[in-house]
């Protein structure tokens, strides 16, 4: 988490010095509240369409639905309570990273699951 450095700065209007926040490396990355809200909001919108979709038998389509759905959540809280959107690039390189590891995880475990002779007693 950085921290944000409070250093005064000349305002052109007014002549005097005004205290503005700027994040280490000199660009700003303020998240307004409101923004906050509507991800929020949207948080909870997705968790009851969570909860409508679980009633619905879709098939095959409902595990693609959940996943898909839970993949957006995470997107969102990553990006925005997570300050991944104001993320430097090495930020973004491991978080990268990271899912290509668990997506290697999750096709070889796949892999073995869908090849294995089922044993049935």
């Amino acid at each position: 988490m950085s921290e944000n450095i409070i250093s005064p700065q000349a305002s052109p209007a007014s002549g005097s010095a005004a205290p503005t926040t700027h994040a280490p490396g000199g660009h700003h990355d303020l998240i307004q509240p409101g923004t906050y809200y509507r991800v929020f909001a949207a948080l909870i919108v997705l968790t009851l369409l969570t909860v409508v979709v679980s009633f619905y038998e879709l098939g095959p389509l409902h595990l693609f639905i959940g996943l898909l759905i839970g993949t957006v959540k995470a997107t969102l809280v990553g990006l925005w309570f997570m300050h991944l959107i104001h993320s430097t690039r090495l930020t973004w390189v491991v978080v990268g990273a990271g899912l290509f590891w668990f997506g290697i995880l999750i096709v070889l475990t796949m892999s073995d699951f869908l090849t294995r002779d089922w044993i049935t007693y």
